[in-house]
């Protein structure tokens, strides 16, 4: 029976996550001006790998300067490629249901430990102003060619504007031995807040995948009071691990609703 509770937990707590994984005086150099979700976009935004290369995409929301909401997008791609290099994340999954009349309660915290020490990576990036800067909407994104083998072949398929693309209907678990993680967001303030977000529950994604302990209790009770009488479950997921090689293969926006789906994958490196 405990078995069969703790199980039943996990599938809970499990579906929990998907729920909320699922639920930033110099002149201005050239720049693409906002354009629709279109064919430009869509290959701006490709990041499979190539050879001996990688691409990373930096994000940062549309300020006033220009010159700084770029900076602040090298950064975030700066960011990307450290955590490509090693990563280590945990985050705790708690929920109680029952104990009072339709009574539900869920918390959330995550956390996400890597080198910050920019400089080195920002240094051995590839970057062109003029052709690899794309706003959209009220976010600045940069593209950057990094230096970097990667030993998995992967080429978007697209489907058509609007259509939800295969890894989504149908998650992969694993990919060429990397384990899949697939991170969504709905619409935040900003596209730069969205995307930042989806590409974080991607890492969760990976590390529930890879280690997650579960734990489950039921509690009996009786009351003074109408419908006082019933039970309460508390279920708790915990994960943590070590990733290297976290890349993003694909990143779709939602037209209908900006949501932000990030397909990616990694490895584990230890806990």
């Amino acid at each position: 029976m405990n078995m069969r509770r703790a199980f039943s937990g996990f599938l809970f707590l499990s579906g929990l996550f998907l729920c909320l994984l699922f639920a930033g005086c110099k002149s201005s150099p050239p720049v693409q001006e906002t354009i629709p979700l279109d064919i430009d976009f869509l290959e701006f935004m490709d990041t499979a790998p190539g050879y001996r290369r990688l691409t990373f995409i930096g994000v940062a929301d549309l300020l006033s300067n220009i010159n700084e909401s770029i900076e602040l997008a090298l950064e975030d791609a700066a960011r990307r490629i450290s955590i490509f290099h090693e990563v280590k994340g945990e985050f705790s999954v708690s929920s109680e249901q029952g104990g009072g009349f339709l009574r539900y309660r869920a918390e959330v915290s995550a956390s996400l430990f890597y080198d910050k020490s920019l400089e080195t990576y920002l240094d051995r990036l590839e970057f062109n102003e003029v052709t690899d800067v794309r706003i959209h909407e009220n976010a600045v994104f940069v593209r950057v060619m990094y230096p970097e083998s990667f030993n998995l072949y992967y080429h978007p398929y697209f489907s058509g504007f609007g259509d939800k693309l295969y890894w989504i209907e149908k998650p992969p678990v694993t990919m060429g031995g990397y384990t899949v993680g697939i991170g969504c967001a709905d619409r935040r303030n900003t596209l730069g807040d969205t995307v930042t977000a989806s590409y974080e529950n991607a890492i969760f994604d990976v590390i529930r995948s890879l280690n997650s302990i579960a734990s489950s209790k039921s509690l009996d009770y009786v009351g003074g009071g109408f419908l006082d009488i019933g039970s309460s479950i508390q279920s708790k997921l915990d994960a943590f691990g070590k990733l290297n090689g976290f890349y993003v293969l694909e990143t779709w926006i939602d037209p209908s609703d900006k949501s932000v789906w990030t397909l990616a994958v990694a490895k584990s490196s230890g806990f």
